[in-house]
């Protein structure tokens, strides 16, 4: 039997929950007994308790976001992290803008807001971000307000945006992992930017480009 300690890189709380899925899928059949390291006390937060051991070999593989989503079983995620178990939000459509440092690492992964209204239908719309001041989100949001007449912004902390995203049956969103990681939690649909996807597919990720190729299963997403 060996003991494993998973120790999560510095990363944004998407990407940190996404590799520790990506772990436990790893280990999943070499393991019995594993504890994380994680500075994210959010993640820690949602994972269920697991055995603690003294002595560790620290899982160190470095697996693509891609690897994660692709053929992953579904009962791998339920067996290892927490659910709300509040009713689903099932006559409303979450919204989630991404904007701070997206603006300065990657461009053009902030959402213009024709994606969000070509997206939407006449339903109940509750919006989220993480940049509520940007002028691309308060353009949205008016856009949306414009069109929409039942709508709601949320203003809560990440740890409470993120808990009530995995209320939802779909999730209109930025190309962002906090909010894949919703979705993927929650079973809910997500639809992303096709016109980011196949941006990102000729720039080489492997990503986009299963989603692009239909062979993302973990989650279903879909493209606008």
């Amino acid at each position: 039997m060996t003991n494993y300690l998973i120790k999560v890189n510095k990363a944004g709380f998407g990407n940190q929950l996404l590799n520790t899925v990506s772990a436990l899928t790893e280990l999943e059949q070499k393991a019995e007994n594993y504890t994380f390291c994680t500075k994210n006390i959010f993640i820690n937060t949602l994972i269920k308790n697991s055995q603690f051991q003294k002595k560790y070999k620290y899982f160190t593989g470095k697996l693509q976001l891609s690897e994660c989503l692709i053929n992953l079983d579904r009962h791998i995620i339920i067996k290892h992290f927490h659910f709300t178990n509040e009713t689903k939000r099932k006559n409303r459509i979450a919204v989630h803008f991404r904007g701070g440092d997206f603006k300065v690492w990657k461009p053009h992964s902030v959402m213009n807001k024709d994606f969000f209204l070509n997206s939407l239908y006449d339903t109940g719309i509750d919006l989220f971000t993480d940049d509520r001041n940007s002028c691309e989100y308060r353009s949205i949001k008016k856009s949306i307000k414009d069109n929409y007449i039942d709508v709601r912004e949320f203003k809560g902390s990440m740890f409470s945006d993120f808990l009530n995203l995995c209320r939802y049956e779909k999730i209109i969103a930025s190309p962002s992992t906090f909010s894949l990681c919703a979705a993927m939690l929650s079973g809910a649909e997500i639809v992303f930017s096709k016109q980011y996807a196949e941006t990102e597919m000729k720039l080489g990720s492997s990503f986009w480009t299963n989603v692009l190729c239909d062979k993302v299963s973990g989650v279903k997403v879909l493209l606008a």
